[in-house]
This record gives structure tokens, C-alpha cells and sequence, in this order.
């Protein structure tokens, strides 16, 4: 979730290797965990930030495709099914102090954990239409036969403006029942929410150095991985269930077809308002966001490149907790004004997305996203992402099935305006075409093509 903190501070970048091959399947012992993604899907998209507006819950959601992962929490453990989210730091889940009303699903029962430990520390998340009150307890974290200690946990009490509502894009909204009565845990995508971003970026705030609020920087720190990278394969586009993985400490190189190509961090921590202690806190305070730094955008078709180009101050923000992609109004427009025409594509009022002709899908013009390759040689990595990968369909489940499609790309959220950096956050409409490496230790990440997708890349 963008809770916009952005600090000025001094950076040290811990360099260490990087592991390259591919990872045994269930490598406890050689500080490699793989956690399989379970993909929640319907024919709906839901943005996870939302505007005024629009239909949006930060802790459930029934419709659209979530990528989760199931975590054991507390001690004995409580299972809960959450949110993977690399733009966000915190770990939350719904507890239960909050009203069934509003969390009517799997709550933490912190009376029942032997190993839970209260804190004083309390946070408002803020959303379109909403926001929910999140109070961090300490507890511990299992998954993938591995056990996270001294874990900061937010427990939700309050959901306001939100709870269960349906997707933001279904033009026959009257079909859905949205009592929460009618619902089950099937219907559920996420139960919560677990952020994999840099520390900067955590609400909770440590202060004996024992532990951070991201728990994957807790696995670096406690030294249950040892090269500190994680990995995102988010699998086929057309899977309904489980399909994705993500690494913990490797990468997985039969996921992914070409070489992996890398783009250094983008340094946005722009605050000094930094609370949080210990060696990790202090080596990461430039960063907080999976993000690279923009060039500009380029629109190729018919032998024909039409380049956008972007302010200075513009960065790529790689998320896997956003279903759509977002960019500035005016480079959507110039995309679909190219590649269409003007007369070929609509918005529709309600969801904001730009709507088109299905036989776009069709189409050989292609998006450039282009960014910084290396500090030292200062080239430009280029993805390559086909048009037609980014035309949906809207009314039913297929292409074919289809009377009218959308675009991938949505235009911004208006509370990205705070950001000081101009911001295009890559959502899960591009990143399920990629296998990712989110690589800490040398602050960069890394990008190949994703098994069964087309996306090429060129260095220049």
C-alpha cells in the first residue's frame, strides 16, 4: 500500500553474492524456502488502492485475480491466507477485536497464543473509501518449514468504509449478493496482508534492534536465508489455483526463459523521520519502494516508435499488490491515440479503466518500458511488453467470449500526487509476465520472461 514516506537519509549498500542456479524443490537446510502462490480468481479486477469511488477493500476481497500465500501465526499457530504485497512493508491480519460485521472470516485470537506479545504501537491505514485501525503485537511466523521469531504482526480492530464489496469494474454489480451471509471462505481472495518491502517503509517501528517490521529482512536478520534475495513467479495467467511460487533466499531458473537482466533501486526515501534501529534499518535508509528509475515510455507499431518521454524525478514501481498497472492519464491516452486511434477505445465512467475492442488482443504494437540499467554505465534496460498481453476481457471469461475488453493500464490514483516522484506502478496485469528477482543484498531487481510469456528485453 503506498503510505507515502519518503526519506533523505545516508546509504550503505550491502553487496553480496547472488544466487544464480535453480533451487531444489524443499531446500530447508541450505537457508532456501519456496512458499507456493495460490491464485484467487474471477472475472473481476479489484484495485487494491482504490479512488472515491470506486469498490475497495484492503483486507477482503471477492473479486478479481489475488495472488496469496498461507502463513501459521502464533503459537499454537492460526492460519491465515494473505496478500502478497511487495509495495508495502508490514505484516496484518484481522483480529478479534474486530466486528464480525466487518471481518467476518479468520481472526487473530492473540489470548490464544502462547508466545504473543502486546505493544503500544498503532497505525491508521488509509484507502479510498475507508481505513482500517491496526494495532502490532510480537509473535512468531511459520511457513515453508520454517519458523520467523520476534515477528511484529498488525492486528486490524477496525474496517471502516470497506469490508466485503465487490469488484470495481462489473457493469451488472445488481447479479452480486454482497451480504457478507452469502459468502465463504472460497469467496475469499486474501485474509490479510504481508508486505516485502524495505524496512523504510514499515509502520512499525523497532527500537531494540531485535527485531524490523518486514519479516523478510527478520529471515536476513535471523539468518534462516542466506543470500538475501527473494524471488516472484507468479505463474500461467490462465492457472485458477496454485501456480506461483515464491523463493525465499533463490531463484528458480527454470521459471524463466533468456538471461535475468537487473535495474538498480531507485533511492526515493526522501524523510528524516526515521525511528527504527539495528545494522538493516541503517543500511537500507535510502530505500523504501521496489522501484527503478524511468527513462520514458516508448509506443512501437508498424516500424513506426512514438517515445514518451518523463520528468526527471520518475520511477517504475514493481508491485505485486496492485492487479492493475497505473500510469499518468496523458501517457495512457497517447498509448491508446497510437495504437488505436482515437475513436477506437472509451473510459468507462464508473471504473475509471479504458475500454476496447476485443480484437485489440490482436494487435503487434508493443509498450517500452524503459529505465536504468547500472549506476556505472548509465545504459537503458528496456522491457518489451506486447499490446495485446494488456486487453482483458470484461464481460466473460475468455476473448472469445467477450463483447468488450479493457486495458490493463489504469490511470493513476489521485493519492500517488503526494509522492514526490513521478510514479507508474507496475501491477500484476505485467509483473504475472515476468519472473522477478527482488534482490536486497545488492539492491536491485531483476527481470526475465516468465515461463510461457513473450516479453523480451534489449540493452542499450
Amino acid at each position: 500500500m503506498f503510505i507515502m514516506k519518503l526519506i533523505i537519509l545516508t546509504s550503505v549498500i550491502l553487496c553480496i553474492t547472488f544466487l544464480t542456479e535453480a533451487v531444489p524443490t524443499g531446500s530447508l537446510n541450505s537457508g532456501v524456502i519456496r512458499l507456493p502462490i495460490t491464485k484467487k480468481h474471477s472475472a473481476d479486477v479489484l484495485i487494491k488502492r482504490g479512488d472515491p469511488g470506486s469498490f475497495v477493500s484492503d483486507i477482503y476481497s471477492i473479486q478479481g485475480s489475488e495472488y496469496v500465500v498461507h502463513l501459521d501465526i502464533g503459537t499454537p499457530p492460526q492460519k491465515f491466507s494473505v496478500f502478497l504485497d511487495t509495495g508495502s512493508a508490514d505484516l496484518w491480519i484481522p483480529s478479534t477485536k474486530c466486528d464480525t460485521a466487518q471481518c467476518p472470516f479468520s481472526r487473530f485470537d492473540e489470548t490464544l497464543s502462547s508466545t504473543f506479545t502486546p505493544t503500544d504501537q498503532n497505525f491508521t491505514l488509509r484507502y479510498g473509501g475507508g481505513n482500517s485501525t491496526v494495532t502490532f503485537g510480537i509473535d512468531t511466523v511459520s511457513f515453508g518449514g520454517v519458523t520467523v521469531l520476534n515477528q511484529p504482526v498488525g492486528l486490524a480492530s477496525v474496517v471502516k468504509g470497506a469490508g466485503i464489496l465487490p469488484g470495481a469494474i462489473n457493469f451488472t454489480l445488481s447479479a452480486i449478493n454482497t451480504s457478507p451471509k452469502a459468502l465463504t471462505l472460497e469467496d475469499v481472495s486474501s485474509n490479510g496482508l504481508l508486505g516485502l518491502a524495505f524496512i523504510r517503509l514499515a509502520e512499525y517501528k523497532n527500537s531494540n534492534e531485535n527485531n524490523y517490521g518486514s519479516l523478510i529482512f527478520n529471515m536476513i536478520d535471523q539468518k534462516i536465508i542466506t543470500e538475501p534475495i527473494f524471488s516472484v513467479y507468479l505463474g500461467n495467467p490462465s492457472a485458477l489455483v496454485n501456480s506461483g511460487e515464491i523463493i525465499f533466499g533463490g531463484i528458480d531458473s527454470t521459471k524463466y526463459t533468456g538471461e535475468l537482466l537487473y535495474s538498480p533501486v531507485a533511492k526515493t526515501g526522501l524523510s528524516d523521520d526515521y525511528s527504527s534501529t539495528g545494522p538493516l534499518a541503517s543500511a537500507y535508509i535510502y530505500h523504501t519502494y521496489w522501484a527503478t528509475y524511468a527513462y520514458s515510455i516508448t509506443v512501437k507499431d508498424k516500424g513506426n516508435a512514438i517515445d514518451a518521454k518523463m520528468p526527471s524525478d520518475s520511477v517504475f514501481m514493481f508491485d505485486t499488490g496492485t492487479k492493475l498497472s497505473y500510469f499518468p492519464l496523458e501517457i495512457i491516452v497517447n498509448i491508446m491515440d497510437a495504437i488505436l486511434g482515437p475513436e477506437n477505445y472509451g473510459v468507462d465512467p464508473r471504473s475509471s479503466l479504458f475500454v476496447l475492442d476485443c480484437s485489440a488482443k490482436n494487435s503487434t504494437a508493443s509498450i517500452q518500458l524503459n529505465m536504468l540499467s547500472s549506476h556505472d554505465t548509465l545504459n537503458t534496460l528496456t522491457i518489451n511488453v506486447p499490446f495485446g498481453n494488456l486487453v482483458f476481457p470484461e464481460d466473460g471469461t475468455s476473448i472469445e467470449e467477450s463483447s468488450i475488453c479493457y486495458f490493463g493500464i489504469r490511470a493513476s490514483m489521485s493519492m500517488l500526487t503526494e509522492n514526490p516522484f513521478t510514479s507508474y506502478i507496475i501491477g500484476n496485469t505485467i509483473l504475472r509476465q515476468l519472473y522477478l528477482v527482488y534482490d536486497i543484498g545488492q539492491t536491485r531487481i531483476g527481470f526475465a520472461n516468465a515461463i510461457g510469456n513473450d516479453i523480451t528485453f534489449s540493452l542499450s
